[in-house]
């Protein structure tokens, strides 16, 4: 594999992260049609990609269906680029217990929900404080809390600027030497870098 000047790894959602599918068109063109579904790139996707494969490391991991994640990931173009894709078979699978005061607020409407855990990752070989999970869900990543940051849901507005803002983040953080350190709650309005002190 290349050689990146950052060795984080960005693990990106796929689904109201990086697109927004659905079977009925929004007012303007969507920019892939698979099967009965739209197809919308969040802004800046292109941009965001280019610099991603420049700086780090990165993986998609969806909790979509495997061949939906598959046939997606090729369709847009990320084939060849990850590091790995990894879709609802990589996932678990977690009962909704209500068992704690955080789960209970992001997850009280549903009975089972899909968690992804870096221990799966980290038996790749990377190092949990080298590792950014990028999700709009925040129940999908609360094991890994420290690794994770929540980006807004997209539904296709074409005025989204997450993926810009997202970059001039990365770029503020690609020398960290443990993300789990680093307070990302306030991700977007951060001039210089929180440590949660942990």
């Amino acid at each position: 594999m290349e050689k990146h000047p950052s060795d984080l790894l960005i693990i990106l959602d796929l689904d109201e992260t990086l697109i927004h599918a659905r079977s009925k068109p929004l007012e303007y063109p969507a920019d892939f049609i698979f099967g009965d579904y739209h197809i919308y790139l969040r802004p800046q996707f292109h941009r965001f990609i280019e610099f991603l494969s420049t700086h780090f490391e990165f993986a998609i991991w969806s909790s979509a269906s495997d061949a939906y994640v598959e046939a997606i990931t090729k369709l847009i173009g990320l084939e060849g680029l990850v590091q790995f894709i990894w879709a609802r078979s990589r996932t678990t699978l977690r009962r909704n217990t209500h068992s704690n005061r955080m789960e209970q607020s992001l997850i009280a409407h549903k009975e089972f929900y899909y968690v992804k855990r870096l221990k799966k990752v980290k038996k790749l070989g990377y190092s949990l404080g080298k590792i950014l999970m990028i999700d709009d869900s925040p129940q999908k990543v609360m094991d890994n809390y420290g690794n994770a940051l929540i980006i807004k849901e997209y539904l296709g507005d074409q005025e989204d600027r997450e993926l810009l803002l997202l970059r001039k983040y990365l770029q503020k953080i690609k020398a960290v030497e443990n993300l789990r350190l680093v307070d990302k709650r306030n991700w977007r309005s951060n001039d210089r870098l929180f440590h949660t002190g942990l």
